[in-house]
């Protein structure tokens, strides 16, 4: 076999590791996903007051629950990555009882004495980037879910990530504590 020959085949050779380095190298980049921390968790329950409004009351007193979720979602991959079908979980020790799809505070909208929020959408997270997220929402005596609410000692944050997965994080282990800051 001739050199020119030989010199030919090394060079296919090369350009064909190069490539699939190359390709391996990218996808190895590509890697990551979303870490959920959760900053700040705090919970309310309340009961009407004479005047109409609501005070601070016990588990077992309450018509009304009410939480503040404050979260960093971090992306450490190096493409957009994104959190759809965003809710709040309650569930007992095994199996998730319902889900409530909590408010977004950054869309809140004022006119004369009346208070709007959207519900949560899609969050889109750059690469290498953290984002605060800051929910609320809550339960009236009077909601569907009340029942499965007393019975509910967890509390989790679902969503689907670009891959149509579903990601459930920690967010609190007892609801049933009387205290209302984080638990």
């Amino acid at each position: 076999m001739s050199t020119e020959i030989q010199i030919a085949i090394l060079g296919i050779i090369g350009t064909l590791l190069g490539t699939v380095l190359g390709w391996f190298l990218n996808s190895l980049s590509q890697k990551g996903k979303i870490r959920v921390f959760v900053k700040k968790w705090k919970a309310t329950y309340q009961k009407a007051d004479k005047m109409g409004g609501f005070v601070d009351c016990t588990r077992k007193e309450a018509g009304y629950y009410h939480y503040n979720l404050s979260l960093d979602a971090y992306n450490s991959s190096r493409e957009t990555r994104i959190m759809r079908d965003i809710r709040v979980v309650f569930g007992d020790k095994k199996n998730p009882l319902f889900s409530n799809i909590p408010k977004d505070d950054t869309t809140k909208r004022t006119s004369n004495t009346l208070i709007r929020y959207d519900e949560i959408s899609i969050i889109n997270i750059p690469a290498k980037t953290a984002v605060a997220i800051n929910l609320h929402g809550g339960l009236y005596s009077s909601d569907e879910e009340w029942p499965d609410f007393l019975k509910a000692c967890r509390v989790k944050l679902g969503y689907k990530n670009e891959k149509n997965k579903e990601k459930m994080i920690d967010v609190c282990r007892v609801v049933v504590n009387e205290n209302s800051d984080s638990e």
